[in-house]
């Protein structure tokens, strides 16, 4: 928090305690270097053998889930087995590293796009439900962060993208911000309804950051490619 209420989001630098990789699709530079960089590499079932095949990343230190996919096979870290068939993949993460990991902060969380449309709409589901961390998504080019109710403000970190849609995807949602290209003011996005969503927007190219004030959680992605 800067000030009473006021939430400080931003892309994580430097060495993280844990980063997390998902069964999607596409990485990026940043991905790459924040996986190598955190003292914890978690990797959720499906995600092992992509990691393992990829020659820019660092083994896992732990791998979470049912362990389905290394049935035969013993992997070269701690395997966590989740038997429970009630929870997604990314959610048995989520709470391992919660709890046995005790971290609760940002969480750059690769390879969590692409793929099946209904597993990367549960990613979001999850993402912004989480309680016990930040997820922030990323595909190869793409990145999805959750804005917490309330107000809030975005630090544009360099070779983010000046594109950016908000999601409203918990229902119709009351919003306004302040260094877009076309502000909200009050507006109410939804999937249904005259405003929609907001898809094509941009960061004004005179800010540092963007204020955002929503009556709930909402999903915010931009384009990721430049960033390194």
């Amino acid at each position: 928090m800067t000030q009473q209420g006021v939430k400080l989001l931003g892309l994580p630098q430097g060495k993280m305690r844990v980063a997390l990789m998902l069964n999607g699709f596409g990485m990026n530079d940043y991905v790459v270097k924040m996986w190598n960089a955190a003292e914890s590499r978690v990797c959720a079932d499906g995600a092992y053998w992509k990691v393992k095949q990829d020659g820019r990343l660092l083994k896992p230190t732990h791998v979470v889930g049912d362990l389905d996919s290394l049935r035969d096979m013993k992997p070269d870290c701690v395997a966590v087995e989740v038997p429970d068939q009630g929870s997604t993949d990314f959610e048995k993460c989520l709470n391992f590293i919660a709890r046995e990991l005790a971290y609760s902060g940002d969480l750059v969380t690769g390879l969590a796009l692409g793929g099946r449309p209904d597993h990367e709409q549960m990613n979001f589901r999850v993402a912004l439900n989480s309680l016990q961390c930040r997820p922030m998504l990323f595909g190869e080019q793409s990145v999805i962060i959750p804005i917490p109710a309330g107000l809030s403000r975005v630090q544009r970190p360099d070779g983010f993208d000046c594109s950016v849609g908000l999601l409203p995807l918990l229902g119709p949602t009351k919003v306004t911000t302040k260094g877009l290209k076309w502000e909200l003011d009050g507006n109410t996005l939804s999937y249904a309804g005259a405003d929609a969503w907001t898809s094509s927007n941009e960061l004004h190219p005179e800010a540092t950051e963007v204020s955002i004030e929503a009556d709930k959680p909402l999903l915010w992605t931009s384009s990721s490619s430049g960033l390194r």
